[in-house]
């Protein structure tokens, strides 16, 4: 199984090559993350969720965060 490392926030953004920013991830699903989200930041992710999947709906993302923390 080939891994490959991730940026959580991507360096063209600021994003470090070290610490919490760098992930260990499967190759085929990061290449079908950047396809799809580019290099985009975690916020900016959440909002194009929002506004191109789930119709402006935010309580969607507001819901999860709610039980995602308990």
């Amino acid at each position: 199984m080939s891994f490959q490392k991730h940026h959580v926030l991507p360096r063209s953004k600021g994003g470090k090559s070290k610490g919490q920013n760098i992930v260990k991830v499967k190759k085929t699903p990061h290449e079908k993350y950047h396809s799809l989200f580019q290099n985009k930041t975690p916020p900016e992710i959440v909002k194009y969720l929002v506004d191109e999947f789930w119709g402006g709906q935010w309580h969607y993302v507001n819901n999860a965060l709610a039980h995602a923390s308990k």
